[in-house]
């Protein structure tokens, strides 16, 4: 790696993160066998480690900055992964018309036909069966989180938060 022989490498931390593949863009379903992507934190100057736990995008810089040690205020809804208890983890995933919250083994869509589907996800073999269960308390959490964000968009409360 060239890199490595530049003076500014050793207080150089690198995030090289996917995006989903090609073919995940559907039109409504979101499979989420197309959504799993990986992200590399390289030159912490620590031991390699593997989380293989379930987290978004937006968990990135929240775990980042706690790798880094940096104290910080924020709005926004991304978490340090390496604070978030088991159980807790996450997932947001979306296309251009559905939104969704995979918590556990439930994966909860809403779309912009008002139309609310929950799957069970089996993480082995990445199949997914429609749920004739509503699990009222993800639909309602996943609403939310979707919700509140928009509206917190929409009144400029996303924005960096003053000490």
């Amino acid at each position: 790696m060239l890199a490595k022989t530049k003076a500014w490498f050793k207080n150089t931390v690198f995030v090289i993160v996917a995006d989903h593949c090609a073919s995940s863009a559907g039109k409504w379903e979101i499979n989420i066998n197309k959504h799993h992507i990986p992200a590399i934190i390289y030159n912490l100057n620590q031991k390699p480690e593997k989380i293989d736990r379930l987290m978004s995008q937006i968990d990135l810089m929240p775990t980042l900055f706690g790798y880094l040690g940096w104290d910080y205020n924020t709005a926004l809804y991304g978490k340090d992964i390496n604070q978030t208890k088991i159980g807790e983890e996450r997932a947001f995933i979306g296309n251009y018309r559905t939104l969704g919250l995979l918590k556990g083994d439930i994966f909860t869509q809403i779309n912009d036909r008002k139309k609310t589907v929950q799957y069970n996800f089996d993480q082995k073999s990445g199949e997914m069966r429609e749920d004739q269960f509503k699990n009222s308390e993800l639909t309602n959490e996943t609403i939310s989180y979707y919700q509140t964000a928009s509206e917190r968009f929409k009144e400029g409360k996303m924005k960096e938060i003053q000490k």
